[in-house]
């Protein structure tokens, strides 16, 4: 009589010998990495309704830091650091101070305040 060992690895033998043959084939290079997010084209604006202005979209500003240092007087709004005179989103900055700045777009000049969000 045969041992359970022996009739369980001739059974795996059997199962698996066409799995090296497998193997051995060249692998097929892929066309593209499948672990990259796809590149997807922006979507075409909608065409402008005859007879309507253009809507304008709205800019939110967002102080985040200011700096004081003499000739080195900068902000950062919406991420980027500006010297005063600077253009960020279509205004430019005019003035810095402790918490707030003062921009202007088209000639109106707006207070923008970090504690604008508290």
């Amino acid at each position: 009589m045969k041992s359970p060992g022996l009739i369980l690895a001739g059974t795996l033998v059997l199962m698996f010998s066409g799995f090296g043959v497998a193997l051995a084939e060249p692998a097929v290079a892929l066309r593209h990495d499948p672990f990259l997010h796809p590149r997807l084209a922006p979507a075409p604006p909608a065409p402008p309704v005859p007879g309507q202005a253009p809507a304008l979209k709205p800019v939110t500003l967002e102080l985040r830091a200011t700096m004081i240092s003499g000739d080195w007087t900068m902000a950062n709004i919406n991420g980027v650091m500006l010297l005063p005179g600077q253009e960020v989103e279509g205004h430019r900055l005019v003035a810095v101070g402790e918490r707030e700045v003062v921009v202007e777009n088209g000639g109106k000049k707006r207070t923008v305040s970090m504690d604008e969000d508290e």
